[in-house]
């Protein structure tokens, strides 16, 4: 199955494409949760793990950032069309808009702040984009 899932893509570059992928992944959710949420998270601390308890579960963490650039070199090599930075615009935004809908399920039962939630729908929205954009980079021929 995982054979006829690549038919047709040029496994040099969408190999690349997982790593820049998953690179630019690790790289925004640091930014974004890291540093620019890092206090907010501090001041909501009740509703999340101790951070203790948190570094027992950073290979999960790791394996999730791994996993989602993974999937959007793959899902964009499927598709590719080599039209450029149309193209990964164009898939960024379509993988962004699948990825918020999940958010907005996790703020009705879960007692998040609205800020966190506007944030994590903002910059993954603006990530995922981008995101798409940087795979359209990494696995384009030029």
């Amino acid at each position: 199955m995982f054979k006829q899932m690549l038919a047709g893509v040029n496994r040099k570059r969408w190999s690349i494409a997982m790593v820049v992928g998953a690179l630019y992944v690790w790289l925004t959710d640091f930014l974004i949760h890291g540093m620019y949420l890092k206090e907010r998270y501090m001041e909501t601390a009740a509703i999340w793990r101790p951070e203790a308890d948190m570094r027992q579960y950073i290979v999960h963490m790791f394996f999730g950032q791994f996993l989602l650039g993974a999937m959007l070199a793959t899902l964009f090599a499927r598709g590719y069309q080599g039209k450029g930075i149309r193209e990964g615009l164009r898939f960024g935004v379509l993988i962004g808009l699948f990825a918020l809908a999940p958010l907005f399920v996790t703020y009705a039962v879960m007692p998040l702040p609205a800020d966190i939630f506007w944030t994590w729908v903002v910059a993954g929205f603006i990530q995922t984009v981008l995101g798409g954009v940087v795979v359209a980079k990494a696995y384009s021929k030029k």
